[in-house]
């Protein structure tokens, strides 16, 4: 199926709210490059109008040297990390923590582990 070029715009918000963080920063090419491999043919400079868009209504898209960030972040990294450290480091045993860590990691959006 192909999709319109409007889709460009949700496809790259899409990715930078859920794969994207001050670590894991996408390349316009990279968002660009999904985009089309889902249907929507596109290329790096529509991506940028794309973020630029997105940042003018609002959207925390911060740029870094290797690419896009969403800092939409209701945790820095640094306290994310220290609640997985806490989690790592409990003595529980009742506490399945590589399930627990997963799930945490998934509501908070980040591939922290």
């Amino acid at each position: 199926m192909r999709l319109t070029k409007k889709c460009s715009i949700i496809i790259t918000y899409l990715l930078l709210e859920r794969e994207s963080d001050p670590r894991t920063p996408l390349s316009q090419t990279h968002l660009a490059e999904f985009a089309t491999s889902v249907g929507c043919p596109c290329d790096r400079k529509t991506i940028g109008r794309d973020i630029k868009a997105l940042q003018a209504m609002g959207c925390p898209i911060k740029k870094q040297a290797k690419g896009y960030y969403m800092d939409k972040k209701e945790f820095s990294l640094d306290e994310a990390n220290f609640v997985f450290d806490c989690i790592k480091n409990t003595p529980a045993e009742d506490v399945d923590k590589p399930s627990l860590l997963a799930r945490l990691a998934h509501a908070l959006g980040h591939k922290y582990v």
